[in-house]
């Protein structure tokens, strides 16, 4: 019977390091998200409106240009293609703070949550994680796209930033590599925090069902006793 009582108490204080494990990572996701939603909003000022991701230009010799050549611009990436990475800093920034405030409550009150606000939670933390991936991914492809249009007539693709060459008006391309550098860096480490408050999210919800097996062999030896 005690060995029962001292297995709970362990599966709780294991459920209490949990909880504080989760709320760590929701912290690191919500100061990370401003990583991602600010540096493509403020690109998406400095390029008009215009989405670089996948964008795609022709090259022709200009002796007024800084490197001697300038960039006409055929094509420019979908619109939602760098909405949805500032859509994605959004919602794990409400998501983050709301999950900060309500696991530091639990902690600061001794509480614990129950099994379907738990299940709750990993659910919605399983989509942000594969949404947030999908993000990710496609602004480094996307990056990885507009760099290789640009390293044709410049050596490398962060030195396009300190220079004029591209020939469209209303356009200034300054930084646009520390902004995208950024938003790349607070995606991929935004996914990692979320991929492991999932994890932990998972685990509370795998200790709620070992609890209640113990309460169950509880009762049982509970009843074997008194009858």
């Amino acid at each position: 019977m005690s060995n029962l009582f001292m297995v709970i108490h362990t599966v709780m204080g294991i459920g209490n390091t949990l909880l504080l494990s989760q709320c760590t990572a929701y912290l690191l996701a919500l100061v990370l998200s401003f990583f991602m939603a600010v540096p493509m909003g403020q690109n998406q000022r400095n390029f008009d409106g215009k989405c670089l991701l996948y964008a795609r230009g022709t090259w022709s010799v200009n002796a007024s240009s800084e490197v001697g050549w300038k960039m006409d611009i055929t094509y420019w990436g979908s619109q939602s293609v760098c909405n949805y990475s500032i859509y994605m800093g959004i919602v794990t920034m409400i998501v983050a703070f709301v999950q900060v405030v309500r696991t530091s409550y639990f902690l600061y009150k001794g509480l614990d949550s129950s099994f379907l606000d738990a299940f709750v939670s990993f659910v919605v933390n399983f989509i942000l994680t594969t949404m947030l991936f999908t993000s990710a991914l496609i602004l480094t492809m996307g990056l990885s796209a507009w760099c290789r249009e640009v390293t044709q007539h410049i050596y490398m693709c962060e030195e396009a930033q300190y220079s004029s060459w591209l020939n469209w008006k209303g356009i200034d391309t300054s930084f646009f590599y520390i902004q995208l550098g950024m938003a790349q860096f607070g995606s991929w480490c935004g996914w990692v925090c979320w991929l492991i408050a999932t994890m932990l999210t998972g685990l509370r919800v795998y200790n709620y069902h070992q609890r209640e097996d113990i309460l169950r062999s509880l009762r049982r030896e509970k009843d074997r006793l008194v009858g």
